[in-house]
């Protein structure tokens, strides 16, 4: 795993940014080799506004929020950030992830933030803002299917690179909040690249923690009514370990 990576600032306006998301898919290839970093004041002010208790807890706590896009100079694909950064902050600071749209952990967010702990929630490649959308593949449910076969037909892991993201985004938080170490937190499937990340790379986690986890591979191999995914699976790993042995 390299640790040259590319960070690319989101130059948002507030009439880009909606309650719920932002449209900034064209922003990021736009910007994807911008070696800058920037703080757009009103576009955090807009977004914070999208919740008026989360605009209250930010206003209370003084935080200032960053967007960031971090990217490998490997492949250049685009990693969405938001982080939350109390003037005073204490405690650990805790990294989210989910399967989802970013905006799904706000009640997390708001937690974070009543506590005073600086708050980031990042997204893997292929969930929220770089998710193919409604797309069948094969009529998968999944829309991150086809590319985690496509992943496999070239001799990669959308798994193992979700992983990296997840170190990615830990690393840079951490340089952020001033700490060597951040709590993870993963929702839904989020949570298995989420435990290899934090089995490799324990150093930069104080503790791991998940939400609607997916059942083990065990279960998943021996319980047919269980469904399987390509895109939550590490080729031949089982026979090794499973994903839930990580978090231990």
């Amino acid at each position: 795993m390299t640790n040259l990576v590319m960070i690319v600032s989101l130059m948002l306006g507030t009439q880009q940014l909606q309650c719920g998301g932002s449209d900034i898919g064209k922003t990021v290839r736009d910007s994807l080799f911008n070696e800058v970093v920037r703080q757009d004041r009103a576009a955090d002010a807009a977004w914070l506004a999208c919740d008026t208790k989360e605009k209250l807890a930010a206003r209370q706590a003084r935080v200032r929020a960053v967007r960031l896009v971090l990217s490998r100079t490997d492949d250049f694909t685009p990693i969405p950030m938001v982080a939350f950064l109390p003037k005073n902050a204490k405690g650990v600071p805790l990294l989210l992830f989910t399967d989802g749209k970013r905006t799904t952990l706000a009640d997390e967010i708001r937690a974070a933030l009543g506590e005073g702990r600086a708050v980031a929630v990042a997204e893997m490649r292929g969930f929220g803002e770089t998710a193919k959308g409604n797309h069948s593949f094969y009529g998968s449910k999944r829309p991150d299917e086809e590319m985690a076969v496509m992943a496999i037909a070239v001799g990669e892991n959308l798994a193992a690179r979700r992983a990296e993201d997840a170190a990615l985004a830990a690393r840079h938080f951490a340089s952020m909040a001033g700490v060597y170490r951040v709590a993870l937190f993963a929702r839904g499937t989020a949570a298995i690249p989420a435990a290899h990340a934090y089995f490799l790379e324990r150093g930069l986690f104080a503790s791991f923690a998940t939400k609607n986890a997916p059942p083990s591979w065990h279960d998943v191999v021996n319980k047919p009514e269980l469904h399987f995914s390509f895109a939550d699976t590490v080729y031949g790993a089982l026979k090794v370990y499973d994903w839930t042995d990580l978090q231990k």
